[in-house]
């Protein structure tokens, strides 16, 4: 080992390299890679690389399924049925069983909040059932906001189907509009346990995944909305994902003190990243700063200089003949392990020392 000290490198970060023009790539974490030699049983070396760093800001967060919300029964009776958790109900499926008669679902985003039938005021709740209704095929006209006589044939062919007495009117609570099919979390309820309009059956949320974190104060300039990000998953997957929302500033408590940070959502590029994960903590990588056209070597290969300041040792086969030479340098941007760096008599495609961990 040699009698200079050298300076340990930690992970600072995470980093998004790119290397112009790199055959091989750099020593990563201490381990040698393809452009790694080792000359002796104490150190390895490693090229001088210019490419482009880029540094990134982490977050903790979790992946979860989006838009959890509570489905309410909206008619008296005893609950017959229910759904089991992590199940899909597609618009026009059963959501539950009250009295042995179904509650449906339907697409839309305005709550069922009256009854449907003949001579009802136009609304577009009624556009929304009407879509339901064309969905399953039992409505052929153009859907509009008025309940008319083909409005009433499509629902007594829906109740048919059902099984529910046919009235061509639908009472309140019959069915549940949401925007589209919907995943169950969680039961609120038992079967046999009576309810009435307002009591809580389910716990649903949306087909899609996001991930919610938290980023500190200082990177919020990485985490506007549109910004691309990688997300880390159990497993040591990565997946690509997209800020979606961002939040306003908030002081949260933690292990050292009060601490700003803003709440972010981000959606996964490919859905199917997640897999079979239905909650999970993960980290979400943020760009930060990018230094493009940069020296940059392996944090490891720093060394303290005796006077002051930091340098690089030059490997014997550095290749100007300065085998052993230690060059002074100044440091930039440190990101997972890698370390931008300038100086006199360093230049791309040298040799340097780097030790063994």
């Amino acid at each position: 080992m040699s009698r200079r000290r050298w300076i340990a490198g930690g992970a600072i970060g995470a980093v998004i390299l790119v290397a112009a023009g790199a055959a091989g790539t750099a020593l990563v974490g201490g381990a040698a890679a393809d452009d790694t030699e080792a000359p002796s049983d104490d150190t390895a070396t490693a090229q001088v690389r210019r490419g482009d760093l880029t540094g990134t800001a982490t977050a903790a967060g979790t992946l979860e399924y989006a838009d959890p919300f509570g489905v309410d029964a909206g008619v008296d009776g005893t609950v017959t049925a229910l759904p089991g958790p992590g199940e899909r109900v597609e618009t026009g499926g059963e959501l539950f069983r009250v009295d042995d008669e179904p509650v449906v679902l339907f697409p839309g985003s305005t709550p069922a909040w009256r009854e449907f039938a003949w001579g009802m005021s136009d609304g577009p709740d009624v556009r929304q059932l009407e879509r339901g209704l064309a969905e399953l095929d039992l409505f052929d006209e153009e859907p509009d906001q008025e309940f008319t006589w083909a409005t009433a044939a499509a629902v007594e062919e829906w109740q048919r189907e059902e099984g529910l007495e046919v009235t061509g009117r639908i009472e309140p609570g019959r069915i549940v509009f949401a925007p589209g099919d919907l995943r169950i979390a969680s039961a609120e309820v038992d079967p046999g346990d009576r309810v009435g309009p307002g009591t809580q059956v389910l716990t649903a949320t949306g087909l899609g995944q996001v991930v919610t974190a938290e980023v500190d104060l200082a990177d919020q300039e990485s985490a506007e909305a549109g910004a691309e990000v990688t997300v880390n998953l159990p497993g040591n997957r990565r997946a690509a994902g997209t800020v979606t929302e961002v939040g306003v500033p908030t002081a949260v408590e933690d292990d050292l003190g009060e601490t700003v940070r803003i709440p972010v959502t981000v959606e996964l590029d490919d859905p199917e990243a997640a897999g079979a994960l239905q909650q999970a903590g993960v980290t979400v990588e943020l760009a930060s700063e990018t230094r493009e056209n940069v020296l940059y070597v392996p944090v490891g290969a720093l060394l303290a200089l005796p006077g002051g300041g930091v340098g690089v040792e030059l490997a014997p086969e550095g290749g100007d003949g300065g085998g052993g030479r230690v060059v002074p340098v100044e440091t930039g941007l440190f990101t997972d392990g890698f370390v931008e760096v300038s100086g006199d008599g360093l230049a791309e495609g040298q040799r340097i020392v780097v030790p063994s961990r």
